[in-house]
């Protein structure tokens, strides 16, 4: 049996990313593992393109399953539910990780064998191919969170990258995976039901995996996000009367927060996509619940922005 089983879902991306991405598990200096590609109902000619590459490479540790398109999250807990490993490390078809990547995740476990999730720091590839080091700029805060703290860091920021996760498996399954509802929220959601769990997570404090930017219109995404974000709180409200991480009044503070939070990053998402009057319009105090200082503020980025073009 592995120790570790990778899943990596597929979902139409250019077989020369995914092949990337396997031949970074296949790079590994740890040999014990497994590698589960779940396609996610990929187009045929993708499909055709993927089951060939994977014939090409011909290692019996990579292990394929097929299915219906029924989105990453149903992908990765049918690779979870098939696995047979002790820990799964999460990896998309489009990242990469470092040679050390297994390794490093499966000394803190050994180390500490409290220990549910590890997590690494991650170098971001953008989309034109720039290399944009340490995505959480090696912050020494998170390395001593934990309980509540991380919790509320995890909501306000989702500071785990999921291709650098390596998690016990059976924890996974009892907190049964991703919720296949989310479209967008699914990652940050499982962190802090296992937070809320009791479980602890652990940050390692190296770039050991390699995050690919491919974000899509903001101005499509803006309002989507807005509402997953709100549907996330939904779900943490019913979740708060079984759990002892923290109190009552704890979670209305940091909900607020969160909330304030959210209304910010939907104004200046659709001031970045461009989208001026929507900015505007959702930078008001109807809708901050703040001073009227943040209309004249956001309406001199506005205008700033404006005489740019």
């Amino acid at each position: 049996m592995p120790r570790v089983s990778v899943v990596i879902p597929y979902y139409n991306t250019p077989i020369p990313l995914t092949e990337t991405a396997l031949g970074s598990v296949l790079r590994q200096t740890v040999s014990d593992w497994e590698v589960i590609v779940v396609n996610d109902g990929s187009r045929d000619e993708m499909t055709r393109a993927l089951e060939a590459m994977l014939a090409r490479l011909d290692d019996r540790r990579i292990r394929y399953l097929s299915g219906p398109n029924q989105g990453a999250s149903a992908a990765r807990n049918r690779g979870a539910a098939a696995a047979a490993g002790e820990f799964l490390g999460l990896l998309d078809s489009d990242d990469m990780w470092q040679p050390l990547r297994l390794e490093r995740g499966l000394q803190c476990i050994d180390v500490d064998p409290t220990i549910t999730l590890v997590h690494t720091d991650c170098d971001v590839l953008d989309s034109g191919g720039m290399m944009k080091p340490r995505r959480t700029q090696g912050n020494p805060e998170l390395a001593g969170l934990s309980g509540a703290g991380l919790f509320r860091r995890v909501l306000q920021q989702n500071c785990i990258a999921t291709s650098s996760v390596l998690v016990r498996r059976t924890s996974f399954l009892d907190a049964r995976g991703f919720d296949e509802t989310l479209e967008r929220m699914e990652d940050k959601d499982l962190w802090l039901r296992l937070l809320l769990g009791g479980h602890r997570i652990h940050y390692l404090d190296e770039p050991l995996v390699i995050y690919r930017d491919t974000a899509g219109s903001l101005s499509k995404n803006v309002p989507k996000m807005y509402r997953d974000r709100l549907q996330l709180v939904d779900k943490l409200d019913r979740m708060m009367e079984h759990q002892s991480l923290i109190t009552r009044a704890e979670w209305q503070q940091v909900r607020r927060q969160y909330l304030d939070e959210a209304r910010w990053q939907r104004a200046w998402g659709y001031l970045l996509a461009r989208s001026y009057g929507q900015a505007l319009w959702y930078s008001g105090p109807t809708y901050l619940g703040v001073s009227a200082a943040s209309l004249r503020q956001t309406s001199r980025v506005l205008w700033r922005a404006l005489l740019r073009r």
